[in-house]
């Protein structure tokens, strides 16, 4: 069993009725609608920082879906990564809480968040590959990863990418 990630950007937030917001995407000339995700307070509670509304994809939008891993892989990837955020920043604030917090399929990220993750895996992509590098097995291999090293930073490049591109006034969810 694998987890998808979905990344749509350039989508358009109306946070008002479904048709005063349709007549704002008519108005605003964007072009055929051709999917509506409409949150309401309860479904919202389970994307991280997105508020009830409604969101439209529309032609011009610009989505990537891949396969990230299977949910075994995905626990231990965010266990390794908590581990790895202890280890390296020594106490040091960072802002990947919503990511090792994120637990269930269906839950998503809204552009704000996307943003954050995005900015803050790419700082930290350089500091755990150090650290990764560094490990006594690493080092008695001659500076080569292991393989779930290899793996932990393949996955971290992979969210990345999909955080970069939701952050573009889009979401990325899970399923």
């Amino acid at each position: 069993m694998g987890l998808d990630i979905w990344a749509v950007s350039n989508c358009i937030e109306a946070r008002d009725k479904r048709m005063a917001a349709l007549r704002l995407v008519e108005e605003i000339g964007v072009g055929q609608l051709v999917e509506i995700l409409d949150l309401d307070e309860h479904s919202a509670r389970h994307w991280h920082g997105l508020k009830p509304g409604t969101w439209f994809q529309t032609p011009g939008s610009e989505e990537s879906r891949a396969r990230l891993c299977s949910y075994s892989v995905w626990h231990r990837w965010r266990r390794y990564c908590a581990e790895l955020c202890s280890a390296t920043l020594a106490g040091q604030p960072h802002k990947l809480a919503p990511l090792l917090d994120h637990t269930d399929s269906g839950c998503g990220f809204s552009t704000r968040t996307c943003g954050v993750l995005a900015r803050e895996l790419e700082r930290l992509a350089p500091i755990f590959k150090a650290h990764l590098l560094s490990d006594y097995q690493a080092q008695a291999l001659g500076g080569v990863l292991q393989p779930d090293a290899e793996d932990f930073l393949e996955i971290m490049g992979v969210l990345t990418v999909h955080f970069r591109l939701g952050a573009q006034h889009g979401l990325v969810f899970f399923e």
